[in-house]
């Protein structure tokens, strides 16, 4: 077996629904239910489609002129129903009939019943179906930034613990609109003072926002004892997840951290913008978190990033002797050492990330998740060994081939994981 084949078995993990992903795994859970799927699935197919990224889901909506509906729309169905449940079941069979007005009358009633009981996982759900079905059904040209402004409305007026959870899918429709409409915005000028209509924005006040928001997102210190359990109205766990993201500021942290770690701004670099030079960012977790950054470019991607590292990392590292709690600060660690690899610039940072994994792999032993480390040990072996060509004088990458192939067989030498970690 060769590394690339083992790869898959040693680093399996669970994504979100539906969302390309640069690596093709992702930290996560898969959020909300089977109804958007659907829709989407057997939407008409003659309107013009628009991209709108929602946070639990990208939900492809269709909004550009008058939408056609079978008679027995007009027969609203008014909501009397036992619960929440059910209602969504009604909704599901709405969409299939394409009777999406109906579905919309449905959406609002239940909206209100959430408001009015803060029950929080339904006023997010609601909120993402609302905005979906008003790009759907609207007539007009600017409905993308029609939802964008009903989001931001609702996330206003939100309870906690829905409020922080909605920052954050704000956050990522504001980043999503802006990649779907960069030729649009590159032609409008920044200003000093903008309004509140993002039709009136250009690209800069869309990353601004959604840079503060993620931001906001974990600011609430509450959220670190929500447990993710709260909003199982909305997510289907991932296969191989149990654990990992056991509180609410898990799930957003690692969202904001996926964020901050994928830098293509608009905004203006300054002369002294931060690099990752220093060494520290490879230290084992106890001596990271204990690092003080200094930079004047505090609005630098890699520099928020590494600080909501040491923040997680703090955060994990007090509770890894609950249920679990050693592999989510293994799961964060890697992540962290992962992306310093990927952006550091020291001149000696493969011995750095090679070193620290061989520490990872040798404090966390015992966990489920050595897989994963050996997964990124033959990983490394396997990209630095194609370096290599028969007949090269230079024979540095000549065996790395092998040695990651050895480390793949050790990771297939171990007791599966009851818990389906790895």
């Amino acid at each position: 077996m060769t590394p690339q084949s083992y790869q898959p078995l040693i680093a399996k993990r669970y994504v979100f629904v539906n969302i390309p992903l640069q690596t093709g795994l992702c930290h996560g859970i898969c959020i909300l239910e089977k109804e958007c799927l659907t829709f989407l699935q057997n939407k008409p197919t003659n309107m013009t489609r628009y991209l709108i990224a929602a946070f639990l889901l990208p939900l492809l909506i269709l909004a550009c002129g008058k939408k056609t509906q079978p008679h027995v729309e007009n027969q609203l169905t008014k909501m009397n129903y036992s619960t929440y449940e059910e209602v969504w079941k009604k909704i599901d069979s709405l969409e299939q009939q394409q009777l999406y007005q109906s579905a919309q009358t449905l959406v609002e009633e239940l909206a209100e019943k959430a408001k009015n009981e803060k029950n929080a996982p339904q006023i997010v759900k609601t909120t993402v179906y609302r905005c979906k079905y008003l790009q759907y059904l609207s007539d007009e040209g600017n409905a993308p930034v029609m939802a964008l402004e009903l989001f931001r409305q609702e996330m206003e007026q939100a309870p906690f613990p829905a409020k922080p959870l909605m920052q954050s899918m704000l956050a990522e429709r504001y980043a999503n609109y802006l990649r779907d409409h960069r030729w649009e915005l590159q032609n409008r000028t920044d200003m000093a003072e903008v309004g509140e209509d993002p039709a009136t924005w250009p690209g800069e006040e869309f990353e601004r926002r959604s840079n503060a928001l993620y931001l906001q997102s974990v600011s609430d210190e509450r959220i670190r004892e929500v447990a993710i359990e709260t909003f199982d109205a909305l997510t289907l766990p991932g296969r191989y997840n149990k654990g990992l993201r056991p509180t609410l500021y898990d799930f957003l942290a690692h969202r904001a951290l996926d964020h901050f770690a994928n830098e293509q701004s608009y905004l203006h670099r300054p002369s002294y913008a931060f690099y990752i030079e220093d060494p520290r960012a490879f230290a084992p977790a106890e001596e990271f978190v204990q690092w003080k950054i200094n930079t004047r470019d505090t609005v630098s991607y890699k520099y928020r990033a590494l600080v909501l590292f040491q923040e997680l990392l703090r955060f994990r590292m007090a509770r890894q002797e609950i249920t679990h709690g050693a592999d989510a600060l293994l799961d964060a660690d890697r992540k962290r050492l992962k992306f310093v690899y990927e952006n550091g610039s020291q001149p000696d940072k493969d011995q750095l990330y090679t070193e620290a994994l061989q520490k990872l792999r040798t404090t966390f032993g015992e966990s489920p998740l050595k897989t994963d480390i050996l997964a990124d040990l033959a990983a490394w072996y396997y990209d630095k060994g194609q370096k290599y060509t028969a007949g090269m004088a230079d024979e540095t990458y000549r065996y790395h081939w092998k040695k990651a192939l050895e480390i793949c067989e050790e990771g297939l030498r171990l007791p599966k994981d009851p818990d389906g970690l790895s």
